[in-house]
């Protein structure tokens, strides 16, 4: 019986995307690929949110350098897609009939990949808004969302 052996090993896109949302606007090199299609694709994939570390969609700037080196950065969530994503946790929030901000401010992180802005304000049941504050820390490769209650 024989191995067969992969071309390239798996590539981890989540630290690099990590990097890039760290410093906005900044290159960070993601990697060399063995070809140049190769490396087309992966940048295509990137600006368009194909891979979910770079969700999303068109927040991602990638680019060729060299020949095969894939650099990307972060440019924010287009103004576009934050509204109907942050529409679309208002609208969770509500039918949800919530009034806790730590799940409100969950529900804004899951629909839109980032937060925007850790400030956020949602419609509550029976009250004019909740407010929170969110905060996400990485710790041995795990992110934790840590969200403190504000003002009801």
């Amino acid at each position: 019986m024989s191995t067969i052996e992969s071309p390239r090993p798996y590539q981890k896109h989540r630290p690099h995307a990590a990097a890039c949302r760290a410093e906005p606007e900044v290159w960070h090199p993601v990697r060399t690929y063995p070809t140049l299609a190769t490396a087309k694709t992966v940048a295509s994939n990137i600006r368009t949110g194909k891979l979910p570390a770079y969700l999303p969609r068109g927040s991602f700037e990638a680019e060729i350098r060299g020949g095969r080196n894939v650099w990307a950065r972060f440019m924010g969530v287009p103004v576009d897609e934050q509204a109907e994503a942050l529409e679309r946790a208002r609208t969770a929030a509500v039918a949800l009939e919530q009034e806790n901000a730590r799940l409100c401010a969950v529900i804004v992180y899951l629909l839109t990949g980032m937060l925007a802005t850790p400030e956020l304000t949602l419609p509550s049941r029976g009250l004019d808004a909740v407010t929170g504050r969110v905060e996400l820390t990485e710790r041995d490769g795990v992110t934790r969302i840590e969200v403190t209650e504000g003002e009801l």
